[in-house]
């Protein structure tokens, strides 16, 4: 309220409105003692654990949870075609250097067998929260709010504060839609993300950041809960789950899979679905993709354009070896180059990347804050969104 009543009066006043964006308080947060709180432990609302028990009814048991994500693990597991494509790589959704030690721990049997899981310890923790309000008018026409989640060495349920656990370089992110249906919805939640810039809210300890997180969690909660949205699975608004991490058994390929929440009530599963805006790893160099990108070059460069589903793969993969994750030999180096940037492969093969693979890195300790940014995200892509961010705030 304190920034919009400031904005008003500016306005008003005829002077420039030019805010202050600070992209650690309302863009991409990753400072430990927001990610590294309570809330982020199992039972806290920003736990993965509880984001998935809000994707069922409140009725829904611990039991209930428990048979939902042990159908979210043997569905991925068992999948092999997705879209009219095989998958290369079928397997867990997430990655099993982890999950396996989570089974086992649970089942007391091989991951392969156990039919089993205990949620609160599932072993993934919290790296970021962040706000993608520069979605709009993108290739999803959405804006969202994600979590992004890295794996640890081992189960436990206190995630960022367990001593004994490493980060393992694997990523889950949950992306969902924010609710809004006109443009003054998305101008409010412009306001709503950007009051987390506010003097009043210092974040420097552990101990004053209290005051900041309580009004983080405000706003995540209004994209998080159940019963938000109506015609989706349990009125949640979650738009798809992204898994990334190492290929088995093949170092230098990365595997990004996605999943999207369908059917109603406690049999609500979550599905595998086509990889948004990346075409099927078989049809690189085609002449089907490149004649398509050709046709629609000033689409593509625009970054408007939007792949046909029919094209979209059940898994994107990303080749360390290759000096060029799209080849496509005959389009144009500039129209390639914007597309490569909207895949999930293409996105993730920038130069400037962090440990080799990471958007935002799962590895170090828990200490790390903005550490955890690629120079791609950090230099490159924030100054686009602190951009649009005043563009919301101000038009």
């Amino acid at each position: 309220m304190i920034q919009l009543l400031l904005l008003v009066s500016l306005f008003a006043q005829g002077e420039p409105c030019d805010p202050t964006i600070n992209p650690d308080r309302e863009l991409t947060i990753v400072d430990p003692n927001v990610v590294n709180d309570a809330r982020a432990d199992a039972g806290g609302p920003w736990h993965m654990s509880s984001l998935l028990k809000e994707m069922l009814p409140e009725s829904a048991t611990a039991s209930d949870l428990a048979r939902f994500v042990s159908r979210f693990l043997k569905k991925s597991k068992e999948t092999t075609r997705v879209n009219g494509f095989d998958l290369r790589f079928p397997g867990f959704a997430l990655g099993e250097r982890a999950i396996c030690r989570w089974l086992k721990e649970t089942s007391g049997v091989s991951c392969e067998v156990a039919e089993e899981v205990g949620p609160a310890r599932i072993p993934y923790k919290l790296i970021a929260i962040v706000n993608r309000l520069d979605l709009e008018g993108h290739f999803l026409d959405r804006a969202e709010g994600r979590f992004v989640f890295g794996a640890v060495s081992l189960p436990t349920d206190k995630p960022g504060t367990n001593p004994t656990t490493l980060g393992v370089p694997e990523t889950v992110i949950f992306e969902y839609h924010l609710p809004a249906k006109t443009e003054a919805d998305r101008k409010q939640w412009a306001r709503d993300w950007h009051a987390l810039s506010d003097s009043s809210l210092s974040c420097n300890t552990p101990q004053d950041c209290e005051v900041y997180r309580q009004a983080l969690q405000k706003v995540t909660d209004r994209f998080s809960r159940r019963g938000l949205v109506s015609g989706k699975p349990n009125g949640n608004s979650i738009g798809q789950i992204r898994t990334s991490h190492v290929a088995p058994g093949e170092p230098s390929l990365w595997t990004f899979r996605q999943f999207e929440l369908e059917g109603e009530g406690i049999h609500a599963d979550l599905v595998s679905a086509p990889v948004a805006q990346t075409p099927n790893h078989s049809l690189d160099n085609s002449e089907e993709l490149k004649t398509l990108l050709n046709q629609n070059a000033q689409s593509v460069l625009d970054k408007k354009f939007v792949i046909p589903r029919n094209l979209l793969g059940g898994e994107a993969i990303l080749d360390e070896s290759q000096p060029s994750q799209w080849q496509l030999a005959g389009v144009d180096p500039a129209v390639k180059n914007a597309f490569a940037s909207e895949t999930c492969n293409g996105c993730h093969r920038v130069d400037n990347i962090k440990d080799d693979f990471f958007q935002i890195s799962p590895l170090g300790p828990p200490s790390m804050g903005r550490e955890r940014l690629s120079d791609f995200l950090a230099i490159d892509e924030t100054p686009k969104r602190v951009a649009n961010m005043k563009r919301l705030l101000c038009d």
